[in-house]
């Protein structure tokens, strides 16, 4: 007869041998599923990115005071994830839309965003900041998810060591701050990977211009997918004619997010062009033909080197905003970003739709907006372009760990500062 002891001993050594099995065929599952890996890395990702951004947040909040020269001040803890752009989106949460033609006014901002956060915050009874968070970090946990789906379907054409680098990249890019921010840019990030995965899956045409036509009820720049939407037509279509046809009837779908968007302010304010034609009070005015010949010659990208130029958006810094410039951050992501776009393109790192999305994504913002806004918000605008972090893995997976370790944490560490700062409402736009 077996001691108690004995007993013991073979149950604890038969349930350590049933769990390593469970835990092996687990591991297993992972290794032969592509999607559950995908997901477990995407949301591993998400994760680990996602804590720097909200570290530096509530470090700003508790430790770091408003600029000076500001008349802003600190409220809850949540409130600072909504600074600066995120009140205009808290406006529309509560109280609507209002458009006034002779000043700024939330018209602005698409209403994709602010209407999945109203219908949170009614369903669940939640305060705005909070409902509009909660759909920013599902928002990007599903973009981190779909976005290793995607690398992991195109991975014949990257670098065996790129999926989780391109993820990393992704997460710990300064400009990414704003993707942990109330703001609408998780959820356009989410809507391009969704729209590139099906040109690259070859998913139905309508599904597809139904995704783009999501897009463009999320922010302006929406529009960009339209272009290798179309291009993706052209290659389904076997003849000109065909395309022109399913051209011709899948546009206004593809459209039908920033279309709906105008009738609604030609219903309710008269005018379906408000969206932009209030973009006129963010900013200076400037001449077409002057406007023309500084875009063309890049001034707005080295103006701000230059201590002569001023626009309505310069002020004051004090000494952290001069220590770590959002003005610099915002040229020099842009001119990184169509760099690596480039070297992408010129190495076949990147399809052709990919290509053609990110020349949009970056040349509408830039030549509707760089002068008069003298670059500010370009980096934000460049953080979503997801085609650069393709070229970005692609690039740190050649590079010896030690290196691409330490521009990783070099990222991190500006991530954290720069939502550090956002935090506790200096210079971030």
């Amino acid at each position: 007869m077996n001691s108690p002891l004995t007993d013991f001993n073979e149950s604890a050594s038969i349930s350590a041998e049933v769990a390593s099995q469970n835990v092996g065929r687990f591991l297993t599952k992972i290794k032969t599923n592509r999607v559950l890996r995908a997901t477990i890395l995407g949301l591993g990702c998400y994760a680990i990115t996602s804590s720097i951004a909200i570290l530096g947040v509530m470090f700003g909040y508790k430790f770091l005071d408003p600029p000076l020269d500001s008349n802003f001040r600190k409220g809850k803890l949540i409130q600072a994830f909504s600074n600066q752009d995120g009140g205009w989106y808290r406006r529309i949460v509560t109280t609507g839309y209002s458009y006034n033609p002779e000043a700024r006014s939330p018209v602005a901002f698409f209403p994709l965003y602010p209407l999945l956060s109203h219908c949170l915050m009614r369903s669940c009874d939640l305060r705005p900041e909070v409902a509009m968070l909660i759909v920013a970090h599902v928002c990007l946990a599903l973009a981190f998810v779909l976005g290793s789906i995607y690398v992991e379907f195109r991975q014949p054409s990257l670098h065996a060591g790129a999926p989780h680098l391109v993820l990393l990249t992704m997460g710990l890019m300064p400009a990414t701050l704003f993707f942990r921010m109330t703001y609408a840019e998780s959820l356009f990030l989410l809507l391009s990977i969704l729209s590139l995965l099906g040109m690259a899956r070859r998913w139905p045409l309508l599904v597809i211009a139904l995704i783009v036509g999501l897009a463009t009820a999320t922010r302006p720049v929406g529009v960009s997918l339209v272009a290798p939407f179309l291009l993706h037509c052209w290659h389904r279509a076997a003849t000109p004619r065909e395309f022109l046809l399913k051209a011709s009837l899948l546009l206004p779908v593809a459209c039908w997010g920033i279309g709906g968007y105008a009738l609604y302010l030609q219903l309710r304010f008269g005018d379906p062009l408000a969206f932009a034609k209030t973009q006129d009070n963010w900013g200076v005015t400037v001449p077409f033909p002057d406007k023309i010949i500084d875009l063309l010659s890049y001034h707005p990208i080295w103006a701000d080197f230059d201590q002569h130029f001023q626009t309505g958006w310069d002020r004051p810094a004090d000494t952290l905003d001069r220590l770590f410039s959002w003005k610099i951050a915002n040229s020099a992501c842009f001119v990184i970003t169509t760099i690596l776009i480039v070297i992408g393109a010129i190495k076949q790192w990147l399809s052709s739709y990919e290509t053609l999305l990110a020349v949009f994504l970056l040349l509408i913002p830039y030549y509707t907006r760089a002068i008069e806004m003298g670059m500010s918000s370009q980096a934000r605008f460049a953080g979503v372009v997801f085609p650069v972090y393709l070229v970005l893995g692609n690039l740190l997976a050649r590079l010896p760990w030690p290196i691409t370790g330490s521009l990783l944490g070099l990222s991190g560490f500006y991530l954290g500062i720069f939502s550090a700062l956002f935090a506790s409402w200096h210079w971030v736009f």
